[in-house]
């Protein structure tokens, strides 16, 4: 199974409890590979969101430890990491559209009002503000809140990804993940926030913001039994 296959089934994975259903829908798809495959890949993607190891995973797959190491990098990009790749790139891209929609209607604009193409370039230039902005951030301050060093480190950095790349709308969820490990939300659980509100922003998911907040109200993660319940969207928002 290539990359783009295994990030878009395990993604069905995080937005659904019914596994044998998952695989039941994939498992005659093209590129997929069949229902023991992704069986393992379902074993994978547990074994990787536990935080269990390369060998662990490999032993209880039946895969080769290169292999293994090799689909973690395909997991990690997407769904270990604080910046999910995927949807940093549809972001980026949606932005770069943006802004060509704007220009390309304050051309029409000009054109049909007679002004100046000058005052094209002061519309295009005008610095946008960032309501999110990670320049007050520090790791030491982020530490003082009880984050450690390398998640601190890690979550500023994506932060700042953002930024500099223009994706000031989307900073806020960075503000909202840092005060979400200030609270005392676990790592996992702070990153499934994370990508449930990009999900929530890009594919306009039903219910995410609902769930997001049922999470924070109730601290779903200290043993509640709904935890699983809040933590599950599914993709059509049902």
């Amino acid at each position: 199974m290539k990359k783009a296959q295994a990030i878009k089934f395990w993604g069905n994975l995080e937005d659904s409890t019914e596994i044998k259903e998952i695989i039941s829908a994939f498992e005659n798809k093209k590129g997929y590979a069949g229902k023991r495959t992704l069986e393992r890949y379902v074993q994978a993607y547990n074994g990787f969101t536990r935080e269990q190891t390369v060998e662990e995973v490999s032993k209880k797959t039946g895969w080769k430890v290169e292999y293994v190491r090799k689909i973690y990098g395909w997991w990690y990009s997407d769904f270990g990491s604080f910046m999910p790749r995927s949807q940093f790139e549809n972001e980026t891209k949606r932005s770069d559209s943006d802004t060509i929609g704007s220009i390309t209607e304050t051309v029409e604009q000009n054109e049909h009002s007679g002004s100046s193409p000058s005052s094209i370039d002061d519309s295009a230039s005008s610095e946008e503000i960032c309501e999110a902005s990670p320049d007050a951030m520090d790791v030491d301050l982020l530490k003082t809140w009880g984050i450690k060093s390398g998640v601190a480190s890690q979550v500023l950095a994506a932060w700042r990804e953002c930024h500099q790349a223009g994706l000031h709308d989307i900073c806020p969820l960075y503000r909202n993940m840092a005060a979400d490990l200030k609270s005392g939300m676990p790592v996992n659980v702070a990153k499934k926030v994370l990508r449930l509100a990009f999900k929530s922003r890009s594919q306009s998911l039903k219910h995410a913001d609902d769930v997001i907040e049922l999470c924070r109200r109730y601290r779903s993660w200290e043993g509640n039994e709904n935890h699983e319940a809040f933590m599950s969207v599914d993709s059509q928002g049902k």
